[in-house]
């Protein structure tokens, strides 16, 4: 999960990075791309001339590019016009660029992130100022890659549950307030399920923690594989699940714990053992709704549970 505010903040920081990197080198043009599906994102640029931050190049429009990322080491070549390998270049072609001096950026996981790279028209090779400078904004840049990806973990962790990996009662709330208005506009009805694995103390007394603990990533896979895009799933306690989805129609509710409690049935446990569950549900239309109280919801979908668990007792 990115973090799109932290993530336009650091490129804005390597943008200025850039731009003063370049005045004090007086050279032409300093780049940050970052490696993409769609190709070399440009998320810093010095250049006026050049594509602007957020554009993307061609991989193979970008040979040096290429080169860096694919072999992910320096790579410093001056006279390129007189060099066969990269007379297709754009940079030497429309530009008539003379010296590229470039080094592979890496993601904290050492995966490729991209490159930082300078294009000049003297020669710039041997010059040691150059190569020292870019290689601490290289540094500059994998730092705060490093933090970027703190940040991104601290999100997942608070929002998610380590064991399932879905969300946890804060990332429910969160998510569900803001789908509630999405969902206003399309569907007819909100509906909040309440879900609880049936005998989970029996299972971990009789079979192990162990065991337990894979009757609910179970439960949690089962939910995964029926739920869509606009469903939100959490695990809010050991063995209570909480789901949110906006239906068409009321009966529709029905119909996907059916579906929930076939895929539990042909996912047996390991040890062959079939998990079974009880729930409770609340629906009530969108149009009847004028503020989102959650917490009304789960209250009236948990007596409703408690009235089936009950009701299974009594059999």
């Amino acid at each position: 999960m990115e973090d799109v505010e932290a993530n336009k903040r650091t490129y804005a920081k390597w943008q200025h990075l850039v731009v003063l990197m370049m005045s004090s080198l007086s050279a032409r043009d300093g780049f940050i791309v970052r490696y993409h599906q769609n190709g070399y994102e440009i998320v810093a640029s010095s250049s006026e001339n050049q594509p602007e931050t957020g554009c993307f190049i061609s991989y193979d429009k970008n040979i040096f590019c290429k080169r860096i990322v694919g072999k992910c080491r320096r790579l410093t070549e001056s006279n390129i016009e007189l060099h066969k390998e990269w007379q297709k270049d754009p940079g030497v072609v429309e530009d008539g660029f003379d010296t590229y001096i470039g080094l592979p950026v890496l993601n904290p996981d050492r995966t490729e992130f991209g490159a930082i790279f300078i294009l000049d028209h003297s020669a710039a090779t041997n010059n040691k100022e150059h190569a020292d400078l870019i290689k601490e904004l290289k540094i500059i840049v994998e730092m705060d890659l490093q933090l970027l990806r703190k940040l991104e973990h601290a999100s997942e962790l608070s929002l998610t549950d380590d064991l399932t990996g879905l969300y946890n009662r804060r990332g429910f709330k969160v998510l569900a307030q803001h789908h509630f208005y999405i969902g206003k506009r399309s569907e007819k009805y909100i509906a909040i399920i309440v879900i609880d694995i049936d005998e989970l103390k029996l299972i971990n007394d009789r079979y192990g923690y162990a065991v337990g603990d894979e009757a609910i990533i179970s439960v949690a896979k089962s939910i995964k594989r029926i739920s869509r895009e606009s469903d939100i799933v959490a695990r809010i306690g050991g063995d209570e699940f909480l789901i949110a989805i906006p239906v068409l129609e009321e009966n529709d509710v029905d119909v996907y714990l059916r579906r929930l409690r076939e895929d539990l049935l042909i996912t047996p446990l390991s040890n062959g053992v079939h998990v079974c569950i009880s729930n409770g549900y609340h629906v009530k239309p969108f149009a009847g709704i004028t503020s989102f109280d959650l917490s009304q919801f789960i209250q009236i979908a948990d007596k409703r549970l408690y009235k089936m668990k009950e009701k299974k007792k009594s059999i």
